[in-house]
Order: C-alpha cells, then structure tokens, then sequence
C-alpha cells in the first residue's frame, strides 16, 4: 500500500542556495497574472483516456496543470487520494487565510474540470499542516492533522486531530466535517504521517517533542489512540527530520525516515498491531564523506509486502556539488538502491506510488529549474526510467504528493511558489 510521508516544502540545509535562485525568478512575478494563461498552456502536456466516475476524464480536465485554490499560500502541505470512482481528493493547508485545513474534490463533466472547496478546521491558532486524507468505506473522507496553538497554562501546544465527513444530523440531506482529538497531550503532531489499512484502520507516525521520539500508535477512528516509542531521536536536531509510513497487506506498519545524522532509516515490526513486536532496523543509507542521505524520503509497499522508496541525496563531497533522486527497493533478501535522475539540483519533495504491476512512478522538484518531474521505471530488469518535465511555471513543484487510483490514474497535488497556490495534474494512465 502507498504510503504517505512528512515532506517539507522547501529546499533546507545545503540546497538553500538554490532559494537565491528562485528569488531571482520572482522578481517576475508582477508579470505572473498577465501571462497566466499562456504558461498554463505551456506548461504540461494533454493525456487523455482517464477512468473517472465509470467514464472518461474529458480532455478539457487533462490538457494542463490544473488550479485547484489560491493565493494565500493555499497547498503548503497537501495530500492527495482516489475514490472508488478514480475523482481526486484533496486534504492542504492554507497559510497566510490563518493557518486552516482545506479539502478539494474534483467536479468533472465533459465540457468542464472544477473544484468543490470546504473548510474543514479554522478553529485554534494554526491547522492542517501535514494533512492526511483517505476515503472511508461510506465513500466519505477523513482527515487526519497537525494543529498548534498557544496555550496560557501549556505554552506552545500540538495536537493531532481527525476530521471526517458525516452527513448532517438534521437531515437536510447536507453534509458537515466532524472533529475530534486524536491526541491532546500538547507534544504530539508534528511530522505526523498516517497511512489505512484495508480494514480502515489508521496507523500513525508522529514526533513527541517532549521526549524526541518518533511515536506510533493505530486508531479506529473512534478510540483514543495510545502512541508507543519507535526510535529516539533526543539529542539531534529533529528540524531536518522527515518521516513516511506504509503498511504491509497483512497491516504490518514500516517507517522509513531521514535521520538527523544524514542517514535513511526503515523501521518494521514483525507482526500487525496490537500484538506486533519491536521495531527492526535497517540503515538503508548511511552518511559517507558527509553526504546527506535520505531526505524527503517516500514510501510504498508492494501487494508482497515489500518497500519501495524514493528519496534525495545531497552529494557534498563532489567538487561540483549536487543533489540526486535515489529509488531503493527491498527484494526480500537485501536493499537494491539505483539513482533516478542526478540533473543539476533535482530529487526534493520526492513522492512515490505504485501501480498494479507494482512499478514506481515518482514525482519531485528540479530545483535547478524549480519544475515539477515525473519519474516512471520502464525497464525494471535493467532499472532504466523516464523522467519528465510536467510543469515549467515560474517556481512549481513543490511538496508534491503523487496517487495511482485503482484504475492506474496517475495524478499529483503540488504548490506552485510563483502562484502561491495548490495544483493539480492528470499524469496519465499507468
């Protein structure tokens, strides 16, 4: 099962010299809504021939990176899924309207491509960072979030929080979002990164900032959650830290994070909650000649059960100083680890899925061009992959999430800094 991961938005530690570039490119910004939509229209190219709904995507839905909300930095943090009908959904944080959690779905017919906005939580001080979304079994979604506030007695207070869709107690047919704490400790929601099972449970990972552990907990959407350490991180610094989580068809949760030390950590248990055991360590990527390994790292479990991964490798120790999208993939006996695409800086906010022939698609930043690409493993024998371009906009690309529906619609949620909004794009049928 796809996973979900932390992400980050922007490009921190040794690629923040590219942020002088990309403030170079917003100096034309001022000229952003004047050509709006020329670059639209140069920025992607048409795929047709999408499921959706028990018919097709029209093409007018597919010829282009779609707007879903902006400005006010509206997809900072986004999180992207299918319904049984392939209709993308959409969980994302809107930052500067507050700090609130949104949610988008798409509306499609064969003459026009739109979105039905909500506001889900705008309650508190700030919500919605690392958003979570799923589709329950009533074909409604859920929610699951970071929230922060300012407490008088706490101080500075997280909270994890789920919200989900129900239909509205007064029968008027209508619909309302219900919210409830998942924890309330004050320590807990930060990083948080949740993936469901096939039974609709959810399992949690998230950083305890009291004691600096990563936590995991399952919840039923109902009962309280109970988190349990996986593995301490007290004494590094937790800013860099970036965690994602998928589960095995038999509900067996893996972590793979990127370990303030510079390494790529995967963490799993021998069994499914409750009864699920310790935490077995793996160090897929270990820190050489001061490398950074690890970062923004994704990951997927194949229909074995197996791991998949995508993640970002700054390569300090060459005289010409890089980044690189890595894939590593566990074959039951060892870790096969192939570079993806090493042009200039390239490989940030990695998301990866996989399709029904358990092949990787991986979308990320050209933070070179401060583009949005897409990675596909054509040949899997000789590991060869095409990558391309789907959006040029002046600075896109950013804290992607990528989805295969169960149809093989490929799509990615993604914010456009030039824009300071949330896109969409229709990747293709894989």
């Amino acid at each position: 099962m796809t996973g979900k991961n932390s992400g980050c938005l922007l490009a921190g530690g040794n690629e923040l010299g590219n942020l002088f570039h990309l403030s170079t490119r917003l100096v034309f910004i001022c000229f952003l809504f004047v050509l709006f939509s020329f670059s639209l229209m140069i920025s992607g190219c048409g795929r047709t021939g999408f499921s959706a709904g028990g018919g097709v995507v029209p093409e007018v839905c597919t010829d282009y990176p779609r707007i879903v909300d902006y400005p006010d930095q509206a997809g900072l943090y986004s999180s992207l899924t299918f319904d049984r009908y392939n209709i993308p959904h959409i969980a994302y944080y809107d930052f500067l309207n507050k700090g609130i959690l949104k949610y988008a779905q798409a509306i499609t017919s064969q003459t026009t491509c739109g979105w039905d906005i909500a506001t889900v939580d705008d309650q508190g001080d700030d919500n919605g960072q690392y958003p979570n979304v799923f589709i329950g079994e009533d074909g409604l979604p859920r929610i699951i979030y970071f929230s922060f506030s300012q407490d008088a007695v706490l101080g500075i207070k997280n909270e994890l929080r789920f919200a989900q869709k129900i239909p509205n107690p007064d029968g008027t047919g209508t619909f309302i979002w219900q919210k409830t704490g998942i924890d309330a400790s004050g320590y807990r929601g930060l990083f948080a990164t949740a993936v469901m099972d096939a039974s609709h449970l959810y399992h949690i990972i998230t950083l305890n900032t009291k004691t600096m552990d990563l936590e995991y907990a399952y919840f039923d959407g109902t009962n309280p959650a109970v988190f349990e350490p996986a593995v301490s991180l007290a004494g590094y610094d937790v800013s860099d830290v970036q965690v994602s989580i998928a589960v095995t068809p038999g509900a067996v949760p893996i972590i793979a994070f990127h370990h303030p030390k510079g390494e790529l950590w995967v963490l799993q248990r021998s069994s499914a909650p409750p009864n699920a055991g310790a935490w077995q360590i793996s160090v897929v990527e270990t820190n050489v000649y001061g490398d950074d390994r690890g970062r923004y790292v994704s990951l997927a479990v194949d229909g074995q059960g197996l791991p998949h991964l995508c993640y970002f490798i700054w390569k300090s120790s060459v005289s010409t100083k890089h980044g690189e999208l890595w894939y590593g993939h566990f074959n039951g006996a060892s870790w096969q680890k192939t570079v993806v695409d090493k042009e200039g800086m390239t490989g940030a906010n990695c998301s990866i899925a996989l399709n029904a022939s358990s092949r990787p698609l991986i979308s990320y930043l050209n933070s070179s061009n401060n583009d949005l690409k897409v990675a596909f493993l054509r040949d899997a024998v000789n590991m060869r992959w095409d990558t391309w371009s789907v959006d040029y906009s002046l600075a896109t690309g950013y804290a992607s999430d990528l989805a295969v529906s169960s149809v093989g619609n490929v799509g990615v949620s993604y914010y456009d800094f030039s824009l300071q909004g949330l896109k969409f794009y229709w990747i293709g049928f894989y």
